[in-house]
């Protein structure tokens, strides 16, 4: 009945025949009656999928414990699943003697900085779940951090660069893609951006990021035409464009995601929206403002259970502009007004 839970697989195909009935009948209810919550049939697919991965680590119990390097990890999934779950999984087989390579996308070696063996490789990446890496579900109530760690990504690359900045760096992580097969929905309109840009200005170096598929490796969900580039140029040049930044130190990095982790590992204070860029973003500890209008991220609330566990960062949630321009007050500007 669950013979594909075994292999990478995209989410939804225990939608149907027997395990589809299984989800309906027994975990959809029964995670009601636990949870209070009633969730929906991929909800409880990912529940299912992760109970499973978890005890499909025990095969793997005696090689673990020998500090033998044996484990291969391979990422074909989304951006923020591989920050999520794949990264730390690595890294703690690396802490434990126990990884002999990893292997992603095109610029992702800096993300890898302690494998033995890095390999990048063409290809876009997808939507699915890997039942050899534990948390790949992507959503859940509880995650196992049994074999799991925090990379050091700031501590790494926090020298790297010498930006020169008077004030301190706030960075703003923007995305305009599709979303679930429609319209980009989390995003930060121009508008919004405009009175970010008036309020944090005065106090703050803002980087403003977002990054073109010539710099990244995108996913199925394509990216959307958006003016907000030219009319930051055109407004606010005092506000600094990521890939102008990384064009003014394109020699002291070997990649834009090299130079990304750089910059972050310099900044406290992020304001980002829903998608990997939220997870980058709560790598690097301080506070991270999260626009989240809508994804299961909201649902399995996982600002507070999952994302400060990779940096300790204090992550709160907003689904609305106008929340978030209330949160930026009080969190980014109460006390520089004082003090100013």
């Amino acid at each position: 009945m669950f013979k594909d839970i075994t292999k990478k697989r995209r989410p939804g195909t225990f939608a149907v025949g027997a395990t589809g009935l299984f989800l309906r009948t027994v975990v959809i209810p029964g995670l009601r009656v636990l949870r209070g919550r009633k969730v929906d049939q991929l909800q409880a697919e990912w529940v299912v999928q992760g109970l499973f991965s978890r005890q499909w680590q025990r095969r793997y119990d005696r090689l673990d414990r020998q500090k033998h390097p044996y484990k291969d990890v391979v990422c074909e999934a989304e951006f923020g699943a591989e920050l999520k779950y794949y990264l730390p999984y690595a890294y703690w087989h690396h802490l434990n003697g126990t990884l002999r390579s990893t292997s992603s996308f095109k610029h992702t070696s800096p993300f890898y900085f302690f494998s033995p063996n890095h390999l990048e490789r063409e290809g876009q990446r997808q939507w699915l779940l890997d039942p050899e890496i534990p948390n790949s579900e992507d959503h859940n109530f509880t995650y196992s951090y049994r074999r799991w760690a925090q990379v050091p990504l700031k501590a790494t690359y926090q020298s790297v660069l010498n930006f020169g900045f008077s004030k301190p760096i706030l960075i703003i992580s923007n995305k305009f893609n599709r979303e679930w097969e429609g319209p980009p929905v989390n995003f930060l309109s121009i508008d919004v951006l405009a009175q970010l840009f008036d309020r944090l200005t005065p106090h703050y170096t803002i980087v403003y990021n977002r990054p073109g598929a010539d710099m990244i490796v995108v996913d199925h969900n394509d990216m959307q035409s958006f003016n907000d580039k030219a009319y930051l140029r055109e407004h606010y040049p005092n506000v600094w464009l990521a890939e102008d930044l990384y064009a003014r130190h394109r020699q002291e990095v070997t990649s834009f995601n090299h130079f990304q982790l750089a910059l972050y590992s310099q900044c406290e204070h992020f304001i980002s929206v829903q998608g990997g860029n939220s997870v980058l973003t709560s790598y690097f500890g301080g506070t991270n403002l999260v626009y989240q209008r809508r994804g299961h991220e909201i649902f399995f609330n996982e600002l507070e259970t999952f994302y400060p566990q990779l940096a300790g960062t204090r992550c709160i949630g907003v689904n609305t502009y106008e929340d978030l321009l209330k949160e930026v007050e009080s969190k980014y500007l109460s006390l520089r007004t004082v003090s100013s």
